[in-house]
């Protein structure tokens, strides 16, 4: 059997926390003060590495939605980066086909979903006032759930409050 990357993980913590924090020199505050840290982070990505891909796939489909959703706004955008962008997301090798992408191609695409979302918008916001409203509309909901997500990854980091919970059920939601 080859061990998981959890097992793996769980013995380290488990080194760490039977072997080498025991054995610290006592006064040594900062030896101490980084095998915590070593811990805690050990612990954290416990907590999230299952989720990296689907956390991927959940941001690349949404990216993707909001590029088309601004794409049929009214005046349109006429952009041809956009369009082809929107048509090779469904093309064969690329998020949202039949074969899922390399992690690295998924985090690609969703980044360039980003930025031709942000081109877009500033486009619409500036050049179709009628549409500004529903564009802004568009671009908050992405952030709301942006935000939700991100929160949930650093969960255990300590510094967001009123997290909903961890990132797996926060994708499943």
């Amino acid at each position: 059997m080859v061990p998981t990357v959890a097992q793996q993980l769980r013995s380290l913590c488990a080194a760490l926390t039977k072997a080498v924090i025991p054995a610290l020199d006592p006064d040594d505050g900062v030896a101490a003060e980084q095998a915590g840290l070593v811990l805690a982070t050990l612990n954290w990505i416990l907590d999230v590495h299952e989720s990296e891909y689907p956390y991927e796939v959940v941001e690349n489909g949404e990216y993707r939605r909001l590029l088309a959703g601004l794409a049929e706004l009214p005046v349109g955008l006429h952009d041809t980066e956009l369009e082809t962008a929107l048509e090779a997301a469904g093309s064969e090798g690329s998020p949202g086909a039949s074969e899922p992408p390399p992690l690295p191609a998924l985090r690609d695409q969703t980044r360039r979903f980003k930025e031709l979302a942000d081109r877009a918008y500033a486009v619409l916001a500036t050049g179709a006032p009628q549409d500004a409203p529903r564009a802004r509309e568009l671009m908050l909901d992405v952030a709301r759930r942006q935000s939700r997500r991100e929160q949930s990854w650093f969960r255990m980091t300590g510094f967001p409050a009123d997290v909903e919970g961890d990132i797996a059920t926060v994708l499943a939601s």
